[in-house]
């Protein structure tokens, strides 16, 4: 217990010295520079001790170029301040170590008491001067303050940018009070233009204040909305083109085989491109929304996806037109190599019966081949051909071209066999 008693009495006497070292020299130059001034005439001793308060300032002055003012008021501290340091020296140190500040501060303290004595009265005013000065710079810090945050609400992207200025609105808001406080008090010490400009300046820092807390759910309420558009964009973006990936998936898969499957993928492709009028309508409105209001990244992307959208209809309508002539092709030779099977299955069966016990009977047979020519042959052969470009496989083609072709034999066989 008694070292960090020990340790922060050092600390204390360390710091006393410090001051002393800081604020003496200072003090003794100002006292040993006012001696003479304090015997000056009236006029050169206001000019020395005193800003006469009827100077007007600019409205936005740095209050740091008050630090020379030779304001009486504030010596007068500086001096209590030594005083009560080297009594506090001297009562802790040893007097082998305080006698030389004490024999300063005395003589210091003799000329102060020389040259307060002539202008104390000046000490008023200085006071008067510190307030002015003090309403000055809060006012250039609302200020600058205020063109921050109008800066900020004016380029925010999203509603937490603006939280800070949000939550420094009330305090800023106080620090405007006190300057107004100050400023009433200090009215009968100001001259009627200077009042006037302050009451100006006061009141038009009071409506950018009031402007700005309006302003700041309005933005954080477009800025929330911009946001759940442009949320709105890129899923919609990425839905349109997640659609687009699976429809070229989609067509990639055709490749009818006969007319079963054909229809089958006719019907699928018309049930996924049903679609397309929902997409092209969702990018139509993605594309107004970016004009003007979006990053120009968007726009990019919205133009590209307009423009791969535009390349799938065009190869959508494109295979559907392909798959709506391979189904007509099947049907055709289907519909045609029925036609010849059931000649020909007629035709085995006549020729297997050949009982001619009657003319009526072989009247019979005569009339059935009589009347069939080869144009179902041909038409069938021709069927097929046109499937040339409906099968991309060649092994399912070459399929049809032997059906065909065992067709074709047994036709010629009845023929002959007739």
């Amino acid at each position: 217990m008694e070292l960090r008693c020990v340790g922060s009495m050092l600390e204390e006497v360390i710091a006393h010295w410090r001051r002393y070292d800081s604020v003496f020299p200072e003090l003794e130059a100002w006292v040993v520079n006012s001696l003479p001034m304090a015997q000056a005439p009236e006029e050169e001793r206001i000019e020395y001790f005193q800003v006469r308060l009827n100077t007007i300032y600019p409205l936005y002055i740095n209050f740091y170029e008050f630090s020379n003012l030779k304001d009486v008021g504030v010596w007068e501290e500086k001096f209590q301040v030594i005083r009560d340091t080297v009594a506090f020296l001297v009562a802790t140190c040893d007097p082998e170590v305080t006698s030389k500040i004490q024999a300063d501060f005395s003589r210091v303290e003799a000329v102060w008491n020389q040259v307060f004595q002539q202008v104390r009265q000046y000490q008023h005013l200085g006071h008067v001067i510190r307030q002015r000065k003090e309403i000055l710079g809060a006012l250039s810090h609302l200020a600058g303050w205020l063109e921050d945050a109008e800066r900020i609400v004016g380029s925010a992207t999203s509603p937490p940018e603006l939280f800070p200025i949000q939550s420094q609105l009330d305090p800023m808001d106080e620090e405007w009070r006190n300057v107004n406080r100050q400023f009433q008090a200090l009215l009968p010490e100001l001259s009627g233009e200077e009042v006037e400009r302050l009451m100006k300046l006061i009141k038009t820092e009071k409506e950018r204040l009031l402007r700005l807390r309006s302003q700041i759910p309005v933005r954080q309420g477009l800025l929330s909305s911009q946001l759940a558009e442009e949320e709105t964009l890129r899923s919609g973006l990425a839905e349109t083109s997640e659609w687009i990936r699976r429809a070229h998936e989609l067509m990639a898969t055709y490749s009818p085989v006969d007319l079963k499957s054909a229809q089958e993928i006719l019907l699928a492709h018309r049930r996924y491109f049903s679609k397309m009028v929902y997409y092209r309508t969702l990018l139509e409105s993605k594309r107004r929304f970016v004009e003007g209001k979006s990053p120009e990244s968007s726009g990019e992307q919205v133009t590209q996806l307009v423009g791969e959208f535009q390349a799938l209809e065009r190869l959508s309508s494109e295979w559907e037109g392909k798959l709506n002539e391979c189904v007509r092709c099947w049907r055709n030779y289907e519909e045609n190599k029925e036609t010849v099977h059931d000649w020909l299955r007629t035709a085995e069966k006549l020729l297997l019966d050949k009982d001619f016990k009657s003319h009526q009977a072989l009247e019979t047979h005569r009339s059935y081949f009589e009347q069939i020519n080869e144009r179902p042959l041909r038409d069938l052969v021709q069927a097929a051909a046109s499937l040339r470009n409906c099968v991309e496989e060649p092994q399912y083609y070459e399929s049809v071209l032997k059906s065909v072709e065992y067709t074709q034999t047994k036709w010629n066989v009845c023929w002959r066999e007739f």
